[in-house]
């Protein structure tokens, strides 16, 4: 699968490092199945933007066991479906970064890991 990661937070940056190493998500500038574009926001929430469907689910999920609440934006923003807008607050890079770097490995792909096993990327990134 074929992913781009848009923009210049440090969380874009770092998750598009991480997918690059650690996943075998093929991480590219045009072609992509899926785009994610990551914004730095003034809301004290993350922000998603995205068309009902699987991909903003997914990323919906994650980010929300990871950071608490989540704003979904709805009434006339993005209308891809394959593109999904992640406003993150000031501050919050990390945690965000780690939604979504285990939505783009593992719950797009489908590998979920267990909540009780070891988790390998836990081991190597934080």
């Amino acid at each position: 699968m074929r992913v781009q990661i848009v923009g210049n937070t440090e969380a874009a940056k770092a998750l598009r490092g991480h997918l690059t190493t650690l996943s075998d998500l093929a991480v590219v500038d045009t072609g992509a199945d899926f785009i994610i574009d990551v914004r730095s926001t003034a809301s004290e929430f993350v922000t998603v933007d995205g068309v009902d469907g699987h991909l903003e689910g997914i990323v919906t999920t994650y980010l929300a066991e990871e950071m608490g609440q989540v704003l979904v934006k709805r009434g006339g923003g993005n209308r891809r479906d394959d593109l999904i807008v992640v406003g993150i607050p000031e501050g919050q890079d990390q945690p965000a970064e780690k939604a979504l770097f285990r939505a783009l490995s593992g719950g797009l792909t489908g590998k979920r890991a267990e909540k009780d096993a070891p988790v390998w990327w836990k081991r190597r990134l934080w």
